[in-house]
């Protein structure tokens, strides 16, 4: 898939009508990732990518459609139910076939927290694959560490919807700065090549190195995925 063509795909956003209800949406975008779900990692690149979302924008698409209004507020632009419709927008620029429309009554019965539960599982193997396509040097498409920040920023964001990341950047040191919900930093860099990840543990960090990380993390996705 041609970056540039999901960057400019990503700057086109229209301003949509709001018709449906919040949870519809999630539903309709939750069916649509399962059924093309090969193409998600497009769709992720370019939102990250893209200069028009910031972390919690990211966040509220991929990663934590349940958030409560007033944790995320202050830092929308826009209602959170056309975040949802972007990134399915996005998604059906991608890929076919549709997904089926949603049965009548079915959107009543549906809990916010279970549809958010089930975004981030269609969600974190493709965050892990374009991770790794990274760290292996296969997924040229992130030539910048500010771009490689906002995606680990964002996975994190999956796998702990409960602090999610506020902000990401690169500073002059070089040094990619993830900030969660709670003020609770995660460094990022680079070591002779290798990308280390400290993590804010009381008054000083603990460091891994992101590669094995995510080999661990895989080893358990694929594992669950069997069982």
């Amino acid at each position: 898939m041609n970056l540039l063509y999901i960057l400019i795909s990503f700057a086109m956003v229209n301003v949509l009508v709001a018709t449906d209800n919040y949870v519809e949406q999630v539903i309709k975008l939750n069916q649509q990732i399962g059924v093309v779900e090969g193409s998600l990692p497009f769709v992720i690149t370019g939102a990250v990518l893209s200069k028009d979302f910031n972390m919690v924008e990211l966040a509220v698409m991929f990663a934590i459609p349940d958030a409560q209004d007033k944790d995320v507020e202050g830092y929308l632009k826009r209602p959170k139910i056309d975040y949802q419709r972007i990134a399915l927008e996005k998604i059906n620029a991608f890929a076919s076939p549709r997904a089926d429309k949603i049965p009548k009554g079915h959107s009543e019965d549906a809990k916010l927290t279970d549809l958010a539960d089930a975004r981030r599982d269609l969600t974190i193997k493709s965050m892990k694959t374009l991770i790794c396509g990274v760290l292996d040097g296969d997924n040229q498409n992130f030539t910048d560490f500010r771009g490689i920040c906002r995606l680990l920023a964002l996975y994190r964001s999956v796998k702990h919807p409960e602090s999610f990341i506020v902000a990401a950047d690169v500073d002059e040191d070089e040094n990619c700065i993830v900030v969660d919900k709670n003020g609770i930093s995660t460094k990022y860099y680079y070591i002779a090549d290798e990308i280390w990840e400290f993590i804010a543990d009381g008054t000083s960090f603990r460091g891994r190195l992101l590669s094995n990380q995510m080999k661990e993390e895989t080893t358990k996705l694929k594992n669950h995925i069997r069982a």
